[in-house]
């Protein structure tokens, strides 16, 4: 990784989910690095043992076996440095109080899992928007 390089997490359990959001991401923006994981522990664990990262985003499905998303995002809301790291969900749950429960438990954003090849280029322009409005580049 180099000192420009950006670090974006995608935490899912579907791996053709991460494999095209994952490659759009790379393909739409520049100097980023998408570190995938497929469940919310191993994500925590890793998240954890490294105290300084520099402004990492993470990509955060919420329907995921073992422990959701949302549980992830709680746990890291009660760690100090962690609750620094801005989270976006992603879901195929379009439910409002479920959307607004993501949100409440510390998501900046929510975007529902595209179901097209198109879909996930505007999925990823958005994710684009928002990373780059948070961050400035």
């Amino acid at each position: 990784m180099t000192d420009s390089e950006q670090i974006i997490f995608l935490v899912d359990d579907d791996e053709d989910d991460r494999m095209l959001i994952g490659e759009a991401i790379v393909e739409m923006m520049h100097n980023v690095r998408v570190i995938e994981f497929n469940n919310g522990i191993d994500f925590l664990d890793s998240i954890l043992a490294q105290p300084h990262l520099k402004q990492p985003l993470i990509l955060m499905d919420i329907n995921m076996p073992r422990m959701s998303g949302l549980e992830v995002i709680s746990a890291m809301q009660s760690d100090p440095q962690c609750r620094l790291y801005p989270v976006v969900a992603i879901s195929t749950a379009q439910d409002a109080a479920q959307i607004e429960k993501v949100i409440a438990s510390g998501a900046l954003q929510y975007y529902t899992k595209p179901h097209s090849f198109d879909q996930i280029g505007q999925l990823v322009g958005n994710i684009k928007d928002f990373y780059y409005s948070h961050y400035g580049f």
